[in-house]
């Protein structure tokens, strides 16, 4: 019989390869059988999978584990694969980049101050901030960046939302943006979507709520309201493309048990879908 082959390598929250650390992966297949286990201390490992010409064995799933990191992993592989895997240390703190490795067009939206705001909440704010404005970078370019408005550096609530008052929360921004930010982003072949938990600010009227769909996980959604001549924007990023598990696992328990999406967690499996996703902070 045919192998499937899992070649992975390993990586800490500031992008630096994990050696010196076990590595602990393991494999179940669609029956969710455990297949195998494999450690590795060297940053990286290959795994030979026996394929069982089975459609529903054949489907794997791995889970690979560190002391003292949160967990990474992969689902439904069904041929070769060759990842990266960021598996981020928990008690990793918000570490800002030097600001001259910023983009320019980046560098130019951040506010005075904004440095001292990192220590808010555990810098939460503040990096998921700094994914949106990375994943702006790379999916709409300068033309969304130039349209972003005036960056605060405030801690919002989720009264912020129901007023349209602009704030940085742990899971979201919120801006007052230039309305022509709407045409960047419907050019961009964002798909239109139910706006799912986005309140309509008072005296606004639903504009759209257009998601990226271009990864399994760490996607764009902006979701606009208009008064006049003004436009208010609700940017987030979610863990997973796919509407039921992202319904299931993220709306859900966000909704009825008061949790809020983690930064920390869209910045990881956003950089292993593309590892050119590289905000403005590390995780260290």
């Amino acid at each position: 019989m045919a192998n499937l082959n899992l070649k992975l390598c390993f990586y800490d929250g500031s992008g630096d390869k994990l050696v010196g650390r076990e590595v602990m992966v393991t494999v179940f297949d669609g029956n969710q059988k455990k297949v195998v286990r494999w450690y590795a201390e060297q940053g990286e490992m290959t795994i030979p999978l026996l394929l069982q010409d089975s459609p529903l064995r054949d489907r794997f799933r791995l889970m690979a584990s560190a002391k003292g990191f949160n967990d990474a992993g992969l689902m439904n592989i069904t041929q070769d694969v060759e990842q990266k895997l960021m598996l981020i240390a928990k008690t990793a703190s918000v570490v800002l980049r030097p600001s001259d490795l910023w983009p320019p067009e980046i560098k130019s939206l951040i506010p005075d101050g904004f440095e001292d705001f990192v220590e808010f909440d555990d810098g939460l704010p503040a990096a998921c901030l700094l994914n949106i404005l990375e994943a702006i970078r790379l999916k709409l370019g300068a033309a969304g960046l130039e349209r972003m408005g005036t960056v605060p550096v405030e801690p919002a609530t989720e009264d912020f939302r129901k007023q349209g008052k602009p704030g940085l929360m742990r899971d979201r921004t919120l801006l007052q943006v230039d309305k022509r930010l709407i045409d960047v982003v419907t050019a961009a072949g964002m798909s239109l979507e139910p706006p799912w938990a986005h309140p309509t600010p008072a005296g606004y009227m639903r504009a759209g709520s257009f998601k990226q769909n271009d990864f399994p996980f760490g996607n764009l959604q902006f979701t606009f309201f208009t008064k006049g001549d003004s436009c208010y924007a609700d940017i987030d990023m979610d863990y997973y493309q796919d509407k039921a598990s992202h319904l299931l696992l993220e709306v859900f328990p966000n909704t009825f048990f008061r949790n809020k999406t983690d930064p920390r967690k869209v910045y990881g499996l956003r950089w292993m879908d593309g590892n050119d996703f590289k905000p403005a902070y590390i995780l260290a």
